[in-house]
């Protein structure tokens, strides 16, 4: 994988994006840190290595997020209810 960093990447725009379409992934760096991936259409980032536990967790709360997704309707709350709980906790918006 090649780094690039972000300057040279704004210069070079045109050129790096041929590199990318021609199957090279890039990663952009700012300050030497790297900052962004650009990887060709369809090609997936290495999968994040979990526990089983940690795996079934997540399935467990994506099907709470659905079930309480279908059990709201947009009439539930008015706008200003909806930005009260939006806000809720944000500093300033009391």
């Amino acid at each position: 994988m090649t780094e690039i960093d972000i300057e040279t990447a704004k210069q070079q725009i045109g050129p790096l994006l041929d590199r990318v379409a021609g199957g090279e992934q890039v990663t952009i760096t700012a300050h030497g840190r790297a900052v962004a991936r650009v990887l060709p259409t369809g090609t997936l980032p290495a999968p994040v290595d979990r526990t089983p536990e940690q795996q079934q967790r997540i399935i467990d709360a994506m099907a709470d997020i659905d079930r309480l997704r279908a059990s709201l309707t947009p009439g539930d709350y008015s706008w200003e209810e909806m930005k009260k709980l939006r806000d809720f906790g944000r500093p300033g918006c009391e």
